[in-house]
């Protein structure tokens, strides 16, 4: 598959009502909130678990930008078709092919058996049924689980910071005042919001999505890493977590402060926001999906 198309698909640039679709998934979920979440005064206390419900809000809109219609996760507000069971359960045997190099190499050997290379996928596939299938899977499982559990730990830690919550409403309601948020809010509009982006990013920060190792192997001369010879064939990962509370963002890197993306010099912010980016991978596996997370967080915060 061209890797060029992909990227645009995940872009979506391809998909002519991008931004409409994120808009009235989100706007269904609030519809579904205000009438069975919400309670009033005048009756009776409603339990509401939130947490859980954006997830359904998340995949529902996942389902409308891959199939054009939502599965009914909001509607139903229950675990259509065993999808999230099915992805909770699988998500451990993920991780251990992250973590453990050898079980990688294992599956490179399988992988050269004359009679499996048939069957597995092969980046020379041609089968568009095929291809679909295999991006519609990828965007299922890897979208919906990692943007819900961001938009889950961004919201706990503003909800949960008076002086942050006080500031970010602030800003929407300034933006709203004087016009420059529309309702429903459009994706250059909160973009263009300084404090906003600032939560997102140091929600993303302290509580990363995605921590396995994303390893590279060192190529067949070695390479130099800190000035360490490191030999041809190596699987080299890092720890994002650790990288995430490194220097470069204060001492005070393992607080939730936003405040630390709008008081920095151009050239520090630029080291911060490299170091920040690993979050999403590097290189041919760099996340594709980030405008789509992105547009998501964003819009869902505003709303």
């Amino acid at each position: 598959m061209d890797a060029s198309l992909t990227r645009i698909q995940y872009d979506g640039k391809d998909i002519d009502n991008f931004e409409r679709d994120i808009e009235q998934s989100l706007q269904n979920w609030i519809t579904y909130i205000e009438k069975n979440g919400v309670s009033y005064p005048d009756g009776a206390c409603k339990d509401f678990e939130i947490g859980r419900s954006i997830q359904y809000h998340v995949t529902d809109m996942i389902c409308l930008l891959c199939f054009g219609y939502p599965f009914g996760f909001v509607a139903k507000h229950a675990d259509c078709f065993d999808f999230l069971r099915t992805l909770e359960e699988r998500l451990p045997m993920v991780e251990k092919f992250s973590i453990f190099a050898e079980v990688n190499r294992l599956l490179v050997v399988i992988s050269h058996v004359p009679l499996l290379k048939r069957i597995l996928p092969s980046a020379t596939d041609t089968n568009e049924r095929d291809l679909a299938e295999l991006e519609i899977t990828i965007a299922l499982f890897a979208g919906s689980d990692t943007t819900a559990t961001s938009i889950r730990a961004i919201l706990l830690h503003v909800i949960t910071n008076p002086l942050v919550y006080g500031r970010l409403q602030r800003e929407i309601d300034s933006g709203i005042l004087d016009g420059t948020i529309s309702s429903p809010a459009h994706e250059d509009e909160v973009r263009r919001l300084p404090y906003l982006q600032a939560c997102i990013r140091e929600g993303l920060r302290v509580f990363p999505p995605i921590t396995y190792l994303r390893e590279r192997v060192t190529p067949k001369d070695g390479d130099t890493l800190n000035g360490f010879l490191i030999p041809a064939g190596v699987n080299i990962g890092f720890n994002l977590p650790g990288l995430l509370l490194n220097e470069v963002f204060g001492t005070d890197a393992r607080s939730f402060r936003p405040e630390r993306w709008l008081d920095q010099e151009s050239a520090h912010l630029r080291k911060m926001e490299r170091t920040m980016d690993l979050i999403f991978g590097w290189g041919s596996t760099r996340c594709l999906g980030i405008r789509m997370a992105n547009a998501n967080q964003s819009m869902f915060f505003v709303e």
